[in-house]
């Protein structure tokens, strides 16, 4: 009787045991697919406030900026080179994940642009 027992164990012991492998080699060839980024692009825009910059993601407008951002008001930006400095910015935090890209005041006076007072 105890022979039939230590058989039993030993076949349920290795059915285990090659179930495990099986679930173990089946996860080693799962492969993951590489997220696919969408294509994110800026142009830098004109307004009777000053600069401002559209993004774009997969040519699908994604923001329009007019003004700066994080300050209140609707003046834009003084130069079309501080409009593209927090526009990269932007883009930049876009590239990373940060959905949505938000651009804080520190952020602006850290940039160094021009803000009219």
């Amino acid at each position: 009787m105890k022979k039939a027992f230590y058989i039993s164990c030993g076949i349920v012991a290795s059915l285990v045991f090659g179930l495990f492998l099986v679930g173990c080699a089946n996860h080693t060839k799962s492969e993951t697919k590489p997220a696919v980024s969408p294509i994110v692009r800026y142009e830098i825009t004109v307004s009777e406030n000053g600069y401002g910059y559209k993004i774009y993601m997969d040519e699908n407008l994604y923001i329009s900026q007019p003004s700066i951002p994080g300050l209140s008001g609707t003046a834009g930006f003084q130069s079309e080179a501080d409009a593209h400095k927090i526009a990269e910015l932007a883009v930049s935090k876009i590239k990373q994940g940060i959905l949505p890209p938000t651009i804080t005041t520190e952020e602006i006076k850290d940039s160094g642009i021009t803000i009219k007072p």
